[in-house]
C-alpha cells in the first residue's frame, strides 16, 4: 500500500475515527456506495481537500472564483468570513431531517414530492422500489440523512445543496445604506428568525457573489445557496430552533483562497 487514497479500500477509509450519526450508527461501505461516493471522496473530505460532491481541483476553482467574485464586489479576503454549512461538510443533514427508516415513512416522504406530478410509470415504480430495497436491505440505518440519500431514494428531485455562509461587517454596513431596504416597513435588513440579511438587499451590494452562486449551481447540478450575515455571524439560537441554528462553530468548514502550491 502506497498511502494514496485511490488505492485504499473503502472499508479502510471508513475506519476510525469513525463516521457516525448522533445515534452512533456508523456510515458503512454500503451507505457510501448507495449515494455514489467512493473512498477517494471520503479521504478528500477528511483532509478538507474537498467537500462531498466535489473533487479537489473543482473545489479549488470553486473557492478561487468565489474570492474573484468578492473582489469584483469590492471585498478583500479579510473583509469576509466564508463557511460551508450542511451535509456536504459534515456528511449528515441536521437532526431535524430524519432518514425514513420504515416503509410507511418512505411512502409519506415520497408522496410529498409527488404532489402535482403525474403518477410514476411502471418502470419508474420498479426503479423506485429497487432503490428502496438496495438501501433498506442493509441494517442498521442511520438516524440522520447522509449526503444525497434522499435523491438516491427517489424522494427528493434535487441533490443535496451547498450552503455558503458569508459574514461581513462591511457588507452589513453597505446593506444598511442600500436604498432597497426602504421597501421594508420596519426598516430591518435581517430575517427575524435566522438573522440572515434579506437576499433582495444583500444581492444588491454583492451582486457578483450571487452571480457566482448561480453559475456554480449550473456547473455542479446542485444548488449553491448564499446567506449573508453581520461580522459575528448568526446568533446562537439553539435553544429556540435547535439544529437549525447556524451560529459559528469551532468545527465549521472554512472557505479560503486556495494555496497555489496545491495546484
Amino acid at each position: 500500500m502506497t498511502g494514496f487514497a485511490n488505492e485504499i479500500d473503502s472499508a479502510v477509509v471508513l475506519a476510525p475515527p469513525a463516521i457516525a450519526d448522533d445515534a452512533g450508527i456508523r456510515l458503512s461501505v454500503h451507505h457510501l456506495n448507495f449515494v455514489a461516493l467512493d473512498s477517494q471522496g471520503i479521504a478528500d473530505w477528511r483532509a478538507r481537500r474537498a467537500p462531498l460532491g466535489m473533487r479537489p481541483a473543482m473545489y479549488r476553482e470553486f473557492c478561487s472564483t468565489f474570492f474573484a467574485a468578492a473582489h469584483k464586489d469590492g471585498l478583500g479576503p479579510h473583509d469576509i468570513d466564508v463557511r460551508l454549512k450542511g451535509s456536504a461538510s459534515v456528511i449528515y443533514s441536521g437532526r431535524h431531517k430524519r432518514l425514513p427508516t420504515e416503509l410507511n415513512e418512505w411512502r409519506t416522504e415520497f408522496g410529498k414530492t409527488r404532489l402535482g406530478r403525474p403518477a410514476p410509470t411502471v418502470a419508474e415504480e420498479l426503479d423506485i422500489v429497487d432503490s428502496f430495497q438496495r438501501l433498506y436491505f442493509h441494517q442498521p440505518l442511520p438516524f440522520r440523512r447522509p449526503f444525497d440519500t434522499m435523491v438516491c431514494l427517489k424522494i427528493d428531485r434535487e441533490k443535496s445543496d451547498y450552503d455558503i455562509q458569508v459574514s461581513s461587517d462591511l457588507i452589513e454596513r453597505r446593506c444598511m445604506d442600500s436604498t432597497i431596504r426602504h421597501a421594508f416597513d420596519d426598516w430591518s435588513i435581517h430575517d427575524p428568525k435566522y438573522d440572515f440579511i434579506y437576499d433582495l438587499i444583500a444581492s444588491s451590494v454583492i451582486n457578483e457573489i450571487y452571480l457566482w452562486s448561480h453559475r456554480w449551481t449550473v456547473a455542479l447540478g446542485r444548488s449553491v445557496n448564499v446567506k449573508v450575515f453581520g461580522a459575528t455571524g448568526p446568533r446562537n439560537r439553539t435553544a429556540q430552533i435547535g439544529d437549525l441554528s447556524s451560529h459559528f462553530r469551532a468545527q465549521d468548514w472554512m472557505i479560503r483562497i486556495p494555496n497555489p502550491q496545491e495546484d
